[in-house]
């Protein structure tokens, strides 16, 4: 799956996502640097660590807050 901001989603993340359409709705609505830290964090080893977090991903992504930048 490619966003709608233009990044790329793994198929099991894409399929977390769309059995939730809250969580894909809240997932599409995100600035594109906050959608690539998901795909990041999913993207970190260990296959059992991936599924766990799949089981979270829909919780985790409509509870998202957005940090600021640093400053400059």
């Amino acid at each position: 799956m490619i966003t709608t901001a233009g990044i790329a989603v793994p198929d099991d993340m894409a399929e977390a996502l769309g059995r939730d359409a809250g969580a894909l709705e809240a997932f599409q609505d995100l600035r594109p640097t906050d959608q690539r830290e998901f795909v990041d964090w999913l993207a970190r080893p260990g296959a059992e660590a991936r599924q766990a977090k799949l089981q979270q991903l829909g919780r985790r992504v409509r509870q998202h807050r957005h940090r600021p930048a640093p400053a400059d």
